[in-house]
């Protein structure tokens, strides 16, 4: 299990699409994470490890619930795109505590959920800072988030059993403190919970007392929506539409469904007399296929096809269809220094994000934070065991 201690500082920021408020947990490392990369034998491509969420086992055996990693080719791990080698590296999560799913969430799950507890496994995201350069002042950050083996289930026998919602489950209980008492056997149970000390701030002393988490965390039924409940949210997110309703462009010729779609399969299987529904949507937890108008093969549309003539249009459909069905965006943080993430907070207007933390709110003085930090200090660690 991840023996680093993590501070947890709740605040509230302004939702990304409704505007209303939102209250959020951050859980910071407490120390920071010396970044080591394991390298391909050709070095080509690095790889860096900063949490280990563990499961419980009867065999007396370790077993990863998830190992959340990084990495890139060589180039890329130039403290600009990814740290160094050797950097000194800030480990963050946010959660949102009202359980809908966050905008930079790690699992990525689609907005058509399957369980009622869906958004919860998709309610919290993981960011890493580092510094460009030691000594620098100038910090860059990122979002580790799924990218691959989006389609994996845990359960072949148990449709809408997909492995990031699993892993998103256990890991928002471990997050939370929050005891793991479901009865899927294919959700695999933490093994403990995320050490955490929870910062309370008093701005008229300028102090900070650290304790342990009070709040109770409200987590949801697991029970399977119904086929109706899930056809109103593809209704919600515009993902109806029948095969005979199917509009095509010159160049788009289909012969599989939305879903059949991202999972790059050319034509849809169908099972039985029930002309509405293929074998993966079955297996994905769906009611009956969707074909969207004018979406273009998941070929056309893949970020390494070189030669790809797709439009806006084409690029906006295909996103919309995506988050419904398939992944929610990857967040894009490209060029973005963590000074600009924590100026989009004070945005004027009012745009604050969700995935913003409370950094730039903290006016206490020097000596107060140094009050609270020897308090800290002073914590044996074998009472959060």
């Amino acid at each position: 299990m991840e023996k680093a201690l993590f501070i947890r500082t709740d605040y509230v920021v302004r939702d990304h699409d409704s505007g209303k408020s939102v209250e959020m947990a951050e859980f910071r490392r407490h120390a920071t994470k010396t970044i080591t990369y394991n390298w391909k034998s050709d070095q080509t491509r690095g790889q860096a490890h900063v949490v280990e969420v563990y499961g419980s086992s009867t065999d007396g055996k370790k077993s990863h619930i998830h190992l959340f990693s990084f990495g890139g080719q060589t180039d890329d791990i130039d403290g600009i795109k990814n740290p160094a080698p050797g950097a000194n590296v800030q480990v963050v999560f946010e959660a949102r505590l009202d359980g809908k799913a966050h905008k930079n969430s790690w699992a990525r799950l689609p907005s058509v959920g399957i369980f009622k507890n869906w958004d919860q496994a998709n309610s919290f995201a993981l960011r890493i800072e580092w510094e460009t350069k030691e000594g620098s002042g100038l910090w860059r950050y990122k979002y580790l988030q799924t990218t691959v083996r989006l389609h994996l289930r845990t359960d072949e026998d148990v449709p809408g059993s997909l492995s990031r919602y699993a892993k998103g489950i256990a890991i928002i209980h471990w997050l939370f403190g929050v005891s793991p008492d479901w009865d899927e056997s294919w959700i695999q149970k933490p093994a403990a919970s995320m050490r955490v000390l929870q910062a309370e701030y008093n701005f008229m002393t300028q102090s900070v007392r650290f304790v342990k988490p009070t709040k109770t965390y409200n987590a949801l039924s697991f029970a399977r929506k119904s086929g109706q409940s899930i056809a109103l949210q593809m209704e919600q997110f515009n993902v109806t539409q029948r095969r005979e309703d199917c509009k095509l462009g010159v160049t788009i010729k289909r012969n599989n469904c939305d879903l059949c779609n991202f999972f790059g399969s050319a034509s849809c299987t169908k099972e039985g007399k029930d002309e509405r529904i293929c074998t993966l949507c079955r297996e994905w937890g769906l009611p009956f296929c969707s074909w969207s108008s004018y979406l273009r093969p998941f070929s056309a549309m893949n970020a390494y096809n070189p030669i790809s003539v797709a439009t806006a249009d084409d690029a906006a459909i295909y996103r919309r269809v995506e988050a419904a069905l398939w992944a929610s965006p990857i967040a894009d943080t490209t060029g973005m220094t963590l000074e600009q993430h924590l100026v989009s907070m004070q945005d004027a207007a009012g745009t604050v994000d969700d995935d913003s933390d409370d950094e730039s709110d903290d006016e206490s003085d020097d000596e107060g934070m140094d009050e609270g930090m020897d308090e800290l200090k002073s914590i044996d660690s074998d009472d959060m065991e």
